[in-house]
């Protein structure tokens, strides 16, 4: 069978989520997330940033407004 001579590409461990967060920095993915979750008014307003605190901690994807609004609150995704 095929599938046993599939193999990963080493820069993409299992387990290092690298794949899923590439893909949710995608801007299409973006404008789907932000407009199911805001709404209809939210779309091409967001943009993927940095996820690093203050603490040191990592985020896996942070999406923040492109406009200062209350409307439009950042949006935290962990994979």
């Amino acid at each position: 069978p095929e599938l046993l001579l599939f193999s990963m590409d080493p820069k993409y461990p299992p387990g290092s989520d690298l794949i899923s967060k590439l893909v949710l920095r995608n801007p299409d993915v973006v404008e789907m997330i932000t407009t199911t979750l805001i709404g209809p008014n939210a779309a091409s307003m967001y943009s993927p940033r940095p996820t690093e605190w203050a603490g040191g901690s990592k985020s896996d994807v942070v999406y923040v407004s492109n406009v200062s609004s209350t409307s439009f609150p950042p949006i935290l995704i962990e994979v």
